[in-house]
């Protein structure tokens, strides 16, 4: 993958005067929450992640673009303070560590219940209505 990206940016220059990044993450949420337990010394650990991305849209290439994103960033995610990455390698995208929700507008499909206990799409059907 770095390598197509690599070969993608260096071609998209060439052709069309434009760059790209050519990192394979570079993101960011739309939500961090982070739950952080005391450790018996008095310090504490952090205990799980959520993170989430929102994409207010019923196109459901954009949606899926938006779950892409969502699951990079739960791979991808470092603890506070630090620049290790709160999940190891073997636990990638498996571990009870960090958690993933997707919310979109309402979508002309459903989406099945608990397919993934650790990444959920949520769906608003209910436009706001108009601030006046």
């Amino acid at each position: 993958m770095n390598e197509v990206l690599s070969r993608w940016q260096t071609i998209s220059e060439d052709l069309l005067g434009r760059g790209g990044s050519d990192s394979l993450w570079g993101g960011r949420p739309d939500i961090v929450l982070e739950r952080y337990r005391e450790t018996e010394a008095g310090g504490t650990e952090l205990e799980q992640v959520f993170l989430g991305e929102v994409k207010y849209t019923q196109n459901t290439d954009y949606v899926a673009t938006g779950l892409r994103e969502l699951l990079e960033y739960m791979a991808f995610v470092k603890q506070s303070g630090t620049d290790e990455y709160v999940e190891s390698a073997e636990d990638l995208l498996e571990s009870v560590d960090v958690k993933g929700l997707l919310f979109v507008d309402e979508l002309a499909r459903e989406t099945p219940a608990n397919r993934d206990e650790d990444v959920k799409i949520i769906q608003y059907p209910e436009s706001p209505g108009a601030v006046l």
